[in-house]
């Protein structure tokens, strides 16, 4: 599977609703009296603070679920699978699935900083050629049935600078922002693949199965992976916003060819007892094209997340 097919993708976002301010109070007109200049400019200063540069320190923590489907293959020992699932097939073969996301902001001043984690589970199943003694085949007319379920984690962190920060509108109720980052991802798979061969079989490495035997192959890996981007953020309204990420990576690092990830999301946000309050909705999706000790990685994980977010200002 070629991920640079998808790289037209990469260009997009996880601005998981960082907090974010559209510049100061507008000044009092030239007449107005210290009252009539603090009722004017009271609104577009909460807007501000709720946005999160009226303050040199903001913190935020988000959660939520992501839907995931998978496109690629995977593998272990020589003993690959073409993935192509979609969040109800993986559903519906699996006896449980997870697909849990939560990040961490920091703002200091124009410096931002995100850790993230991300956990999923999925059950594969595939009936497979196999050639008598050589790799998977699908052309193959003997016939293999392989189960695999993978577990999946990826840890990320990034700091970057805050390059644009540009209010819209007269009351600057609306504005953008945008930051570069650069950071590293951490990768852990854990395999569990059983082979149940259909006739007389050689897996590759040159095991031997009879017809109806079974085969259990189990495998992990770790990798890291470096990756820069950029994310914007687009406030519509007081409480309505937009967001994006993308970034791309691997570089060769740690057996990572390339990685490329995408995420955008839109929601909603208020204000409660100094509290930064927000639900939202959105996408996203990981290309990662890794192999390394017999493990093969060249998958998009991918699906809708849905979620909610709280932070508070210093």
């Amino acid at each position: 599977m070629a991920f640079r097919d998808h790289l037209g993708a990469s260009l997009g976002c996880l601005g998981l609703f960082t907090a974010c301010a559209f510049g100061e109070p507008p000044p009092a007109s030239p007449g107005t009296d210290a009252g009539e200049a603090t009722a004017s400019t009271e609104a577009p200063r909460d807007l501000s603070a709720a946005g999160g540069s009226a303050h040199e320190i903001n913190l935020s923590f988000t959660g939520y679920a992501w839907l995931t489907s998978f496109n690629g293959t995977a593998g272990v020992r020589g003993v690959e699978a073409d993935v192509d699932e979609s969040f109800i097939d993986i559903l519906n073969n699996s006896d449980s699935i997870f697909g849990l996301m939560g990040s961490l902001d920091l703002d200091v001043n124009r410096f931002v900083f995100q850790f993230n984690g991300a956990y999923t589970r999925a059950e594969f199943d595939q009936s497979r050629g196999v050639a008598r003694s050589g790799p998977l085949d699908s052309s193959a007319s003997v016939r293999a049935t392989i189960n695999t379920t993978v577990e999946s984690a990826w840890l990320e962190f990034f700091a970057g600078y805050r390059l644009l920060e540009m209010p819209l509108g007269e009351q600057k109720t609306a504005g953008l922002q945008v930051d570069a980052f650069a950071g590293f991802r951490y990768t852990t798979l854990d395999f569990d693949t059983s082979v149940t061969a259909d006739a007389d079989i050689t897996l590759p490495g040159g095991t031997d199965l009879s017809a109806g035997d079974r085969r259990d192959i189990g495998g992990d890996e770790g990798w890291f992976e470096p990756f820069i981007g950029v994310r914007a953020g687009l406030k519509i309204t007081e409480h309505w916003r937009l967001s994006l990420r993308g970034d791309v990576g691997g570089f060769d690092v740690d057996h990572s060819a390339f990685a490329w990830q995408v995420l955008a999301a839109a929601g909603y946000e208020w204000r409660m007892d100094g509290w930064r309050l927000g639900l939202f909705g959105g996408y996203r999706a990981l290309g990662q094209d890794f192999e390394k000790n017999g493990v093969v990685w060249d998958v998009v994980t991918h699906g809708p997340i849905m979620g909610f977010r709280a932070g508070f200002d210093f």
